[in-house]
């Protein structure tokens, strides 16, 4: 899950105003500003004090937890304001109005490739992801088959103008490129990362070594088998050891992940960063100087 749409957001803000007048085809129960104060707290949030209009005080509310830390789910905040949307202790006065918030709710976060559904042993409304099966079924039957086609036609295209731009590292490009195009971000990230691994490995001469213990040996501030500064002064065992640990992390925390489990990526903006990074660590292997008397 990526962080929402603006738009999205702006009908999230329309349903927690409520209908009213100007409003009067937005289902729910009409919320004055103290009551949408008490709504956010209610769901977690800590408001800052209220000012300007109903929707666009929201909207500014939303807009600023949207912004928090990047990662594959809802950032933490929208997250509980949606399910608290669909509580029914919102709608006590107004218990029939409930389904057509939902219903409304799910129209606009489809595209999101998120839903709001029942989890009967929870007994209680969750936040999903949609598999990509899933959303494009969705999406077709809300847009049809030919306007799906051109969306994805469209992302397709924007997604190959993108890879061209960045001038990634020729070997990401070769074991990625193709995966990329095709919209298999997961697979084209798990190609890089181990790319990277095998880069290492032939250049260090390290056949025995993989993956972390690999990226250890071979890049550590002390004695390192790929020297990737003079090691003259502190800056530079710093960067020697940092990097040490830039290596590890991708290969303990990207690599293995992808490699062991079904992580999705569905995400083409979020791939192109991780398929960035992966050239970034090969520029740098290729720029290290092997130090032959080193053990390991």
């Amino acid at each position: 899950m990526r962080r929402l749409d603006d738009r999205t957001l702006e009908t999230v803000a329309e349903l927690i105003c409520g209908g009213g007048q100007g409003y009067e085809n937005i289902p729910g129960r009409y919320r004055t500003a103290s009551e949408i104060w008490r709504f956010l707290s209610a769901a977690g949030v800590d408001p800052p004090p209220f000012s300007g209009t109903r929707k666009w005080w929201t909207l500014d509310v939303l807009r600023d937890l949207n912004r928090g830390p990047d990662g594959d789910i809802v950032p933490k905040g929208i997250d509980r304001i949606l399910l608290r949307l669909v509580d029914t202790r919102e709608y006590a006065d107004c218990r029939d109005t409930l389904p057509a918030v939902k219903e409304r709710l799910n129209s606009i976060l489809i595209a999101d490739g998120v839903q709001i559904d029942w989890h009967p042993h929870a007994h209680q409304f969750v936040l999903t992801e949609l598999e990509p099966d899933q959303w494009a079924a969705a999406m077709e039957q809300i847009a049809g088959p030919e306007a799906l086609a051109q969306i994805e036609s469209s992302q397709s295209n924007s997604a190959s103008s993108l890879l061209d731009d960045l001038q990634l590292h020729p070997l990401v490009k070769e074991v990625s490129g193709a995966l990329y195009r095709d919209g298999h971000y997961a697979q084209a990230i798990l190609e890089a990362f181990k790319a990277v691994n095998t880069r290492v490995k032939h250049k260090a001469r390290r056949p025995h070594l993989d993956g972390r213990d690999l990226m250890a040996k071979a890049f550590r501030k002390e004695a390192p088998i790929l020297k990737l500064t003079p090691l003259a002064t502190q800056s530079d065992r710093d960067e020697q050891e940092g990097f040490m640990l830039l290596f590890m992390g991708a290969m303990a925390g990207i690599r293995n992940p992808k490699a062991h489990d079904n992580v999705p990526q569905p995400d083409a903006q979020r791939a192109l960063e991780y398929l960035a990074f992966a050239s970034m660590l090969c520029r740098r292997v290729d720029e290290s100087t092997v130090e032959e008397t080193a053990d390991g």
